[in-house]
Order: C-alpha cells, then structure tokens, then sequence
C-alpha cells in the first residue's frame, strides 16, 4: 500500500509538511494487521501513536519513515515470535527508539 502525501502539522509546530502518510487503517494493512489490533498496540503503547495531523480535519497519520521504522523492528521480531505482546518489552523498545530516530530527523 503507498503513502498519500498530504499536508501536516506535528504537534503543536505551525511548520506546514507535505509528506506521505498512513492513515491509521492504512497502518494496519500495509503491516498485515487488523485495525482493531492495530489500535489495540497503540493504546498499549507497543508503538508509538502518530504525532502527524493533516490540516484539514485533524486526523492523525503515520510519515512513510516512521512506518517502514516501524516494519524493520516488527520483521526483525516475527523472525523470534509469532505474536507481538506488552511481554515483548525489547522489541517495543526497539520500535520505539526507531520512531524516535525518525522523528529526531525533523519529520
């Protein structure tokens, strides 16, 4: 599934980006999940919730780099696992520290 570039906002920053995103339903297909799952993970906190919002109505997005960040740590764990839970406190980090790396480079 490929990103729609749409116009953000990050948090509170008025900088205005036009990047590709993931709505959230979009997250879960393109990662082969449910979105019942999927927002399940985020409300645990397994990963990151998104901090991108379109400036049209608000909805939150995930960029392209944070998703394929997002991947990378959850392929590297379904190499172990065939089930991602809170249990699974080094991969969470793992996903984590790489959403943030993504972050910290300004998207």
């Amino acid at each position: 599934m490929a990103p729609i570039t749409k116009e953000v906002r990050r948090g509170d920053d008025p900088t205005l980006l036009y990047v590709g995103v993931f709505t959230m339903k979009q997250a879960a297909e393109a990662l082969g999940k449910t979105m019942l799952g999927f927002k399940r993970w985020v409300k645990e906190g397994l990963i990151p919730p998104p901090v991108l919002a379109d400036t049209n109505r608000g909805y939150l997005h995930y960029s392209r780099g944070e998703m394929e960040a997002i991947r990378v740590e959850l392929v590297r764990h379904e190499q172990e696992f065939s089930y991602f839970t809170t249990k699974h406190t080094h991969t969470i980090r793992r996903v984590w520290d790489a959403v943030q790396r993504y972050r910290a480079t300004g998207v």
